[in-house]
């Protein structure tokens, strides 16, 4: 779906809002298409390549089941500043506020990344660096597929 922007801080907000709500959710189908694959995930642990929707798949399920195993039930993000580079490519700054209940469940933490737009009218992420302290296991999520594996069978 080609929507218009006319503020980078709006196509910043749109992805975040689709991103979060599929996210949440559990609906891949909707996640997925809101990334440029391949494309590099970095956190201050260490930097993924993400090559494939599979390994894309992968990260959105280690990533929920993180969020089930701290008993997550909400994460509100927003875009702390946004800028256009070129007409197609924005940098993005976000926070990001992960809660159980009322409870912050770790510090706030930022993400910079870069909206793209390539093959089309639409806008996906192309590239992430989070800036998540105090949440080893969610930085493991993100990481690595071992981590997953360390989560699901917790269950």
């Amino acid at each position: 779906m080609s929507t218009e922007f006319e503020k980078a801080s709006d196509i910043a907000e749109y992805l975040l809002r689709r991103t979060g709500v599929a996210l949440m959710s559990g609906d891949f189908d909707a996640f997925a298409p809101c990334f440029i694959l391949p494309q590099h995930l970095e956190t201050i642990e260490g930097r993924r390549f993400v090559t494939d929707r599979e390994t894309l798949h992968q990260i959105f399920r280690a990533v929920r089941a993180n969020y089930r195993e701290r008993g997550v039930t909400r994460v509100v993000r927003h875009c702390l500043e946004a800028k256009f580079k070129s007409k197609n490519l924005v940098e993005s700054l976000h926070e990001a506020r992960i809660y159980r209940g009322e409870e912050l469940l770790q510090p706030p933490y930022q993400t910079y990344s870069w909206l793209e737009r390539r093959d089309g009218p639409d806008w996906r992420v192309a590239y992430s660096l989070y800036a998540i302290t105090q949440a080893e296991t969610l930085s493991d999520a993100l990481l690595s597929v071992e981590a997953q594996a360390r989560t699901a069978t917790a269950h």
